[in-house]
């Protein structure tokens, strides 16, 4: 799929509701078949039969599609997904090929590297890979911007090393959330499982981190604070769609709602030093704006970015 293709077919997938969507890709996965890996123009014949469906027709979903269970329109959705993902390389003159995904507003990716690391995509994030990088003795290299959840497969003690905007991160073997942009004051990670190390690339400071621990980098000074991560840090609810909380500021609590749910919640001054311990679903904003409601008897207005 060339690129042009791809953003017309996401263009085309969020003009329509989640049920046509699926409708569309399940009749086209029942109607389909292949002995042996699709050639370009079979791909090309999928695209074309997915965006004319996904754009011309708006019919609701039958009970056929009612009557599939989520162990099928799941991984179904998660396929394709990774199929147009995948699919999205280009060359940079000479022999260099690289892979690129990005995500805009709301939307979510996750990719399947090479050397079987995956990583999943938050909004308004990208990222792309030579693929020369991930064969042979090379260090495995990503050119990484935005807000991301890694898990890095061990190589033959291959790094695996994420170069961002402000900072570099080098791993072996290991789960972490990233949040990098070259237009925010900070930096963060947070090391889930493994150890890694983050350099800044203003003031080359460099520093080893172990699990459980964040980082925080000022993108002006360069400098590095690491603390250990805590019950109300959620580094990767944007990605669960759930938020942990224990004993927390309200203020905090509504900060990470907003931040990771992209909207904007007006509540009462006097709400915000109070303390909050709980779980809130983010996947229905107006779920956790009625959590907080009944919490507090109170009244929360939700505004949309």
């Amino acid at each position: 799929m060339t690129p042009q293709e791809f953003e017309e077919l996401r263009r085309r997938s969020n003009e329509i509701d989640d049920d046509e969507l699926a409708n569309a890709i399940y009749e086209d996965w029942m109607d389909y078949t292949a002995d042996e890996p699709a050639d370009d123009e079979a791909r090309h014949r999928i695209y074309a039969r997915i965006a004319s469906r996904c754009f011309n027709r708006r019919q609701s979903i039958t009970s056929r599609v009612l009557r599939v269970a989520a162990a099928i329109v799941i991984p179904l959705m998660v396929g394709v997904g990774a199929f147009l993902f995948m699919e999205h390389v280009y060359s940079a003159g000479g022999e260099a090929v690289y892979s690129a995904v990005s995500t805009g507003p709301g939307e979510r990716a996750t990719v399947k590297m090479p050397d079987g690391s995956a990583v999943s995509l938050n909004g308004n994030s990208s990222m792309e890979y030579a693929l020369a990088d991930f064969a042979g003795n090379a260090s495995r290299r990503v050119r990484f911007s935005g807000e991301g959840l890694f898990d890095i497969a061990s190589a033959d003690g291959k790094a695996f090393i994420v170069e961002t905007p402000t900072v570099d991160v080098t791993v072996k073997g290991t789960v972490f959330n990233l949040e990098a942009a070259k237009d925010r004051d900070y930096t963060t990670l947070a090391l889930l499982e493994g150890r890694v190390s983050i350099k800044s690339g203003g003031s080359g400071n460099e520093i080893e981190m172990s699990a459980n621990e964040k980082a925080v980098v000022n993108n002006l000074t360069g400098q590095i604070e690491v603390s250990p991560i805590t019950d109300n840090d959620n580094p990767t609810g944007w990605n669960t769609k759930k938020l942990y909380f224990k004993n927390a500021p309200m203020r905090q609590v509504i900060a990470q709602i907003e931040k990771n749910a992209d909207c904007r919640l007006i509540v009462a001054d006097s709400l915000q030093d109070k303390h909050f311990t709980g779980l809130i679903p983010i996947a229905n904003i107006g779920s956790a704006a009625t959590i907080i409601e009944k919490a507090f008897n109170t009244t929360v207005t939700v505004s949309r970015n």
